[in-house]
């Protein structure tokens, strides 16, 4: 597991370059869909087993 920060010259780089180009790629995509959505935040759907067992808390008390 060491091994892979030994070298001088790290496959770190490459990760890092391969996230901007998929953040780029992402951006692009994005304008080609929609050019005039703004990103906004988009809640997480509820899950359905928490939200039994909330609905099994209150009709206990």
């Amino acid at each position: 597991m060491g091994a892979c920060l030994s070298s001088d010259k790290g496959h770190l780089d490459q990760v890092d370059d391969s996230v901007h180009v998929m953040l780029a790629h992402d951006r692009k995509k994005r304008k080609e869909t929609n050019p005039n959505a703004v990103p906004a935040y988009k809640p997480r759907a509820a899950n359905p087993a928490l939200e039994q067992k909330r609905s099994e808390e209150k009709t206990e008390e």
